[in-house]
């Protein structure tokens, strides 16, 4: 990879632009002199900053590959993209292109997807416009391989070569729709199951159009009904474990606990519909159990929906962002993640257990990431939620045996590096 090209092939593509200025035909045309692109790597969303799963899993996956691979980044994104998100990136791309997708094209998509039975979360992110730019780039290089991230980016892949190419599930989003039509009230229930119907039948399409796909947990391998799932290889996420290393973390970053109650604290994106339920479970069904002279609630995270905001009280703090997540998991006594809706693996539990938080959560939840009872406490009612919050507080040898087991837990099995290594084989095969 070369320095001339990581420096200079950095393009955001403005809104309904049909003209390439002259200067970038030229230095693409030096660029594919001096070198070939191997691996195209293409995402909905620009993997920068991690508030989302989606993208701190690419951002990571990207960030290993590029010890192997020349990237070429390629992401849509409804929102502007900064050059601090931009730089980010830099170092471990050989070039970048940000297509934004128009918020009237998205609307318009989403109503003609209803016509063709094409899944909502599919339609959102479809540009017949991208579309052709981003096929044309993939043709000219015959030779290169692509990751496609989501079942989103399908329609800008489909049409070249299967063998070239590898999906991203990430999770079931099938078995997603599905829990959450469990959890809606009844007017909404109806359209998530309709929609759970189509992602189901688009996932075994994927499998078909695709030379190999991933997905995150086995579960979320079971929860796709295709006669080739089998097909499908694992990619779990991974955890940075030396940033989230307690013993790594500069004094300065070290803050003194507000409240000196026990913190028990849920840190995850706010806004997703999966962690509002959870929650208001952790605030309604399980806080209430507690005695509130001895514990008071955290709920850490982006973008809080007016529901979690809601639940705000004296002793229930809505942090919102931090710029420093590490900061979150330094506040917390217990990580509770009453989770029973959504698919996946947990990211934020990863976290915790890497920070030695010692994390109560649901059997879902644990079967995403493979954890016994030796890592973290399972627990899936409230009474069972509120004899494992109360355990780990009054008995300070099983809190200890929890953090390190934790810390071991995570440093065995979800480095970026491993869990990366599935996928670099795939490409290299």
């Amino acid at each position: 990879m070369t320095n001339f090209a990581k420096n200079i092939q950095i393009k955001v593509v403005p809104l309904r632009s049909n003209q390439k200025i002259f200067f970038d035909l030229q230095i693409e045309k030096l660029i594919n002199i001096f070198y070939s692109v191997n691996l195209f790597f293409l995402t909905s969303r620009f993997p920068f900053p991690l508030d989302r799963g989606d993208k701190l899993r690419a951002y990571h996956q990207i960030k290993v590959l590029s010890k192997q691979f020349d990237i070429h980044l390629i992401s849509l994104s409804d929102t502007v993209v900064s050059s601090q998100d931009l730089a980010a990136l830099q170092p471990f791309c050989s070039s970048i292109e940000v297509h934004q997708l128009s918020k009237f094209q998205s609307v318009l998509q989403l109503f003609l997807g209803v016509f063709i039975k094409r899944p909502f979360q599919v339609s959102y992110f479809y540009s017949p416009n991208i579309q052709n730019k981003i096929l044309k780039k993939l043709r000219t290089n015959p030779d290169a391989k692509v990751v496609a991230q989501l079942i989103r980016m399908k329609p800008y892949v489909s049409q070249i070569d299967s063998v070239r190419s590898v999906l991203d599930f990430q999770d079931a989003f099938s078995l997603n729709m599905k829990r959450r039509a469990s959890n809606s009230s009844w007017w909404n229930r109806w359209f998530f199951h309709w929609e759970s119907a189509l992602v189901k039948a688009y996932e075994g399409e994927c499998i078909n159009d695709f030379g190999h796909c991933a997905i995150i947990s086995e579960p979320d391998r079971l929860a796709i009904e295709d006669t080739k799932k089998q097909t499908i290889f694992l990619l779990k996420n991974g955890v940075d474990v030396d940033y989230f290393n307690i013993q790594n973390i500069d004094n300065q970053l070290i803050i003194n606990k507000k409240d000196k109650k026990i913190t028990l604290s849920f840190v995850a994106n706010l806004g997703y519909f999966p962690n509002i339920i959870a929650s208001e479970y952790l605030v309604n069904k399980i806080f209430d159990r507690l005695d509130a002279q001895k514990y008071c609630v955290l709920l850490a995270g982006a973008r809080p929906a007016q529901k979690v905001k809601n639940l705000a009280s004296e002793n229930v703090n809505i942090s919102g962002w931090y710029d420093d997540i590490r900061n979150a998991y330094l506040e917390s006594d217990i990580l509770v993640a009453p989770i029973f809706s959504g698919s996946g693996q947990q990211n934020k539990i990863l976290e915790a257990l890497a920070m030695q938080v010692p994390v109560v959560t649901t059997s879902q939840v644990a079967a995403g990431i493979n954890a016994t009872e030796a890592v973290l406490m399972i627990a899936n009612t409230p009474s069972e939620f509120q004899t494992c919050i109360e355990l780990l507080s009054n008995n300070q040898i099983l809190y200890k045996k929890y953090q390190v087991n934790g810390r071991l837990f995570v440093e065995k099995h979800f480095s970026w590096e491993a869990a990366t290594l599935p996928l670099c084989e795939v490409l290299k095969d």
